[in-house]
């Protein structure tokens, strides 16, 4: 469910991610249920911990 909302809002909004939605919605996920640390999904995704914070937050509006 959370992959196909994120899929939907992208292209409602017409954003780029680095990140397919699937992704976002693993690392989402794993953040909020395993409480994965944001510079642990940084380094584990290849991206900043600025985006991780940034695809959080976009996940959980």
């Amino acid at each position: 469910m959370l992959t196909t909302a994120l899929a939907q809002d992208r292209a409602e909004r017409g954003v780029w991610r680095k990140l397919s939605p699937q992704q976002q919605a693993l690392f989402v996920l794993a953040h909020l249920h395993d409480n994965v640390t944001y510079t642990a999904l940084a380094r584990g995704f290849g991206i900043g911990v600025a985006t991780v914070y940034r695809y959080v937050v976009e996940a959980c509006r």
